[in-house]
């Protein structure tokens, strides 16, 4: 988006709070901003006027629930080039759950597993990037074909893998578990994983990645398997 178009869409939103809420949502809109940039591991390198964070008013700190127009086909939690942003997913799903829509319909068409499933193999993925993962891919192919790969969806900020594919030597998920109780487990080892201060272990098919790269990962991981949040 253009930076014209960026400031034009941003003031609507202002605009259309309540007088209250005015004063601080410049400041609140800047934080989210930095937020994103931070957790794909961008930094401020791009500049906070080419960074969108969202148009949904509910998702800054108000409660109605409205919104201002955005161009059709961007992601409402995106960041710079549309690269979607771990902590905004995580605020997007629970938008979902409030509005009774935390459903299938998030799924990608012809999903192999259900949403509780999906959420659990997703919190999982970032519960080992902090733990380590029960089994790695031989370290040739982690040094070769999974480096190319991570480089790729890192350059892209979109990821293509078989929706299939579960976590080698993970145990099996719960299939009974409810998807709200999935959520919330999904948020937790997300706000853990924003918060890990320490090393991370290296990736199954990527092998070593730093914590914006993780950061990066995990949320075109989780938002190509929940297209439905776009």
């Amino acid at each position: 988006m253009r930076e014209g178009e960026q400031l034009r869409y941003e003031s609507a939103e202002l605009l259309r709070l309540p007088g209250a809420g005015r004063p601080s949502a410049p400041a609140r809109m800047r934080c989210r901003k930095e937020a994103c940039l931070k957790g794909t591991g961008t930094g401020l390198t791009l500049g906070l006027a080419d960074t969108r964070a969202g148009y949904r008013l509910s998702a800054i700190g108000y409660e109605d629930g409205s919104s201002a127009p955005r161009p059709s086909g961007q992601n409402a939690m995106s960041g710079p080039e549309s690269r979607p942003c771990l902590e905004g997913l995580v605020r997007r799903l629970r938008c979902a759950a409030e509005d009774g829509r935390l459903d299938e319909r998030l799924l990608a068409p012809g999903a192999a597993w259900n949403l509780s499933l999906t959420l659990q193999h997703c919190a999982r993925s970032v519960g080992y990037s902090m733990t380590g993962y029960p089994l790695l891919r031989p370290g040739f192919f982690r040094l070769t074909a999974g480096r190319l790969a991570k480089a790729v969806f890192l350059r892209r900020g979109v990821m293509r893998h078989p929706l299939d594919a579960g976590i080698g030597g993970a145990p099996p998920a719960d299939p009974e578990l409810p998807p709200g109780a999935a959520l919330a487990a999904l948020a937790e080892v997300v706000a853990g994983f924003l918060e890990h201060g320490g090393p991370h272990p290296p990736h199954p098919a990527y092998g070593p990645c730093t914590h914006g790269e993780y950061a990066a990962l995990h949320a075109m991981h989780v938002a190509e398997h929940l297209p439905g949040l776009r």
